[in-house]
């Protein structure tokens, strides 16, 4: 998704293979509940993330409701590519509204489909990470009761697209 222009000096395109990274996986139909004290609202001390996808290709998350998590219904690791996240929820987080908290839906990966997700309450509902190769693609996603923006964060990324509702 980035330009190579040799009037910018010189560059090189060579094919990379990754052994060792899982294949053609998902996880489905799934309920996470993350236990917190309920008497402090801003409770940290319990899970942070439902689903977390490192070292991965050609995987997919499917009908995932994550509720009360301090950092992301599903994150995707910058080792993974060709990942699906569709139909997933992230309900109530609980934690402190600062930092990298609430980013329900993050990926640092390429080529992430979102579709269809649901966030509330997030800090940044949907967003992209540091380098994020690209592209990368949140399409018909829902936010409300957000408390930030969506999109890059850390630093820039390339080939980020918002298309569809995101409210």
């Amino acid at each position: 998704t980035v330009a190579l222009d040799g009037r910018f000096g010189s560059c090189t395109v060579q094919a990379y293979v990754q052994s060792g990274y899982v294949e053609h996986a998902g996880v489905e139909n799934l309920r996470c509940e993350s236990t917190f004290d309920a008497a402090n609202p801003l409770d940290e001390q319990h899970a942070w993330n439902a689903i977390d996808l490192h070292a991965a290709s050609d995987v997919w998350v499917a009908d995932v409701t994550a509720v009360h998590f301090a950092g992301s219904a599903v994150q995707v690791g910058a080792k993974v590519a060709r990942a699906t996240v569709q139909d997933c929820a992230a309900l109530a987080p609980v934690s402190e509204r600062g930092g990298y908290r609430r980013m329900a839906f993050h990926t640092r990966g390429q080529q992430t489909l979102f579709l269809r997700c649901t966030s509330e309450q997030g800090g940044n509902d949907f967003t992209v990470g540091y380098l994020a190769a690209g592209p990368n693609v949140f399409l018909n996603c829902t936010a409300q009761e957000t408390r930030g923006f969506s999109g890059a964060v850390g630093s820039w990324a390339s080939g980020l697209l918002f298309d569809g509702r995101l409210i």
